[in-house]
């Protein structure tokens, strides 16, 4: 019966912290991964009829969602469901390290908790989706410590290859399993371990670019590799320290003050409580601890990878040189784990008796932060029976729900529009084709590699050329963030400037959305 209890209680544990999110909108990241992941189901391909500058597993991800409901919602019960097997892996990782069912609920409970208080556009991101198989593969490397066989390695390998499909840094996780198997003495079968985990890496990317080039994708796919390389990982060393001393420094001190705040803009009108800094501080504090207890007593490899899950992590970011708050979820298993571990071992037990209450008081103190949004669930859904898009309306992405109500009167299903902004989740919820393969347009300023850029500009003239959608939208000044400005951009790139007064003229305006019909 005993055993039953933890996946019993995750249950539970995940129906209280995931009603809010399943109110949450499409943001843009998820909006993109919405909308090529029609494009997939549709018969398209990745980068060459729907281009992001991330890997195509979230897309598949959101593709599976959508096949059930094109509503928010489904991608976000999947989302929960992956979460809850997260947290059940992972909860079974500090069972078998830690020796400690303790351990094993405070890490589960932790994940869930961290995980239920994320804002709306950290939710159902490529972050969470590839902790589950960074989790997966430490899991899978500790089995198979004393292995007769290899699998447990090769699947490990399989786990971390799938992370790179996900996002191309998070490949760096390898060394976690890697970690796992090497730190262990007296092991006889360390060595091949380790060559059959890299080996089920390498097998597994392998896969997705044969695939690649099997679908004919290669050079799109390689164009947007240039992208990314010349984008995210060229950045400067200076311009990497500045970022790293002011904006994500004030990110990562946010961040283990009061997490990721659930309104950030989307509904202000629900209460906000932040007992005990909504938990943060408690999960750090108890990560303090099992750092004493590294250093201090026994243990010590297993709470080692736990610290190096969290190390690599932190990397990880100020590798990609730019911060949005999202990122840290993949810090969320580690840090779950980190303070798990601290109630772990046989010495120093006042120490582990204080964190244990440092984990019961961040569970306490996140459960309060996310108790008003279910409340608010609550009575949005079950006394107020609102609709989905009823709820969405009544925020500040009302006009995404306006314009895409618009589109889908106005539009056949197979019509397409372009929207020349960043708010790709309109085709989404509107359940319309694009106009172009670009669901965001912000590469046209941000990118780095003036041949790339160029070769996407002449792509998508050509595209709205041929398709000739019906309508072109464009959004106003400081939207969809402050300092915005999509007319500009529109009005300083000549030729498609030209080309949309010719052949489109102005309609209406709708919200933060100026539209212009073909003629």
């Amino acid at each position: 019966m005993s055993k039953f209890l933890l996946p019993v209680g995750l249950i539970l544990l995940l129906v209280l912290v995931g009603l809010p999110q399943l109110l949450y909108p499409l943001w843009f990241d998820q909006g993109v991964f919405a909308t090529c992941a029609d494009v997939l189901r549709g018969g398209g391909m990745m980068y060459r009829d729907c281009w992001d500058v991330r890997g195509a597993a979230t897309p598949v991800v959101y593709a599976l969602a959508r096949v059930v409901s094109s509503q928010p919602i489904a991608i976000h019960i999947l989302d929960l469901f992956w979460q809850g097997l997260t947290a059940l892996v992972l909860g079974d990782l500090a069972r078998r390290l830690f020796r400690s069912q303790l351990s094993a609920v405070f890490a589960s409970g932790l994940y869930l908790l961290l995980y239920g208080s994320l804002n709306y556009w950290a939710v159902s991101q490529a972050e969470g989706f590839a902790n589950l198989f960074v989790v997966l593969s430490i899991w899978l490397g500790y089995k198979q410590l004393g292995s007769k066989t290899l699998t447990s390695a090769f699947m490990a390998g399989i786990s971390i290859g799938m992370t790179f499909w996900f996002k191309y840094p998070f490949v760096a996780f390898a060394v976690l399993p890697i970690l796992t198997l090497a730190i262990w003495p007296n092991d006889p079968q360390k060595n091949k371990a380790i060559l059959a985990t890299l080996a089920g890496g390498f097998a597994t990317i392998a896969a997705g670019l044969a695939l690649i080039v099997v679908q004919g994708t290669l050079p799109d796919w390689w164009l947007h590799i240039r992208y990314d390389l010349a984008t995210f990982a060229q950045v400067t060393l200076q311009d990497r320290w500045i970022w790293l001393t002011s904006l994500f420094r004030e990110e990562i001190v946010t961040f283990m003050l009061i997490g990721n705040v659930p309104m950030a803009g989307w509904k202000d009108t629900v209460q906000s409580i932040n007992w005990l800094g909504r938990g943060f501080p408690p999960v750090v504090f108890a990560m303090t601890c099992s750092l004493v207890l590294l250093l201090n007593s026994g243990f010590t490899r297993q709470r080692l990878i736990a610290f190096f899950y969290l190390v690599l992590g932190v990397a990880l970011n100020i590798w990609q040189g730019h911060s949005y708050r999202y990122h840290f979820v993949i810090w969320l298993p580690a840090m779950a784990l980190c303070a798990a571990s601290s109630v772990a071992g046989v010495r120093f037990r006042p120490l582990r008796i204080i964190s244990g209450m440092a984990c019961i008081a961040a569970m306490i103190g996140l459960a309060a932060s996310i108790a008003p949004w279910t409340a608010d669930a609550v009575s949005n859904l079950f006394i107020e029976r609102k609709s989905m898009n009823a709820i969405h309306a009544e925020s500040k992405l009302g006009d995404y729900v306006s314009l895409a109500a618009f589109i889908e009167e106005k539009t056949l299903p197979a019509e397409p529009s372009v929207i020349f902004s960043d708010v790709p989740a309109v085709y989404a919820l509107a359940n319309r084709p694009m106009g172009m393969a670009f669901p965001y347009v912000r590469w046209i300023t941000e990118g780095r590699d003036l041949e790339v850029t160029t070769a996407y500009q002449v792509r998508m003239i050509s595209q709205i050329a041929a398709r000739k959608p019906r309508f072109f939208i464009l959004s106003k000044d400081d939207y969809p963030w402050p300092t915005a400005q999509f007319i500009n951009v529109w009005k300083g790139w000549p030729q498609l400037h030209e080309y949309i007064e010719s052949h489109y003229h102005y309609a209406l305006d709708i919200g933060q959305f100026a539209i212009f019909e073909k003629n």
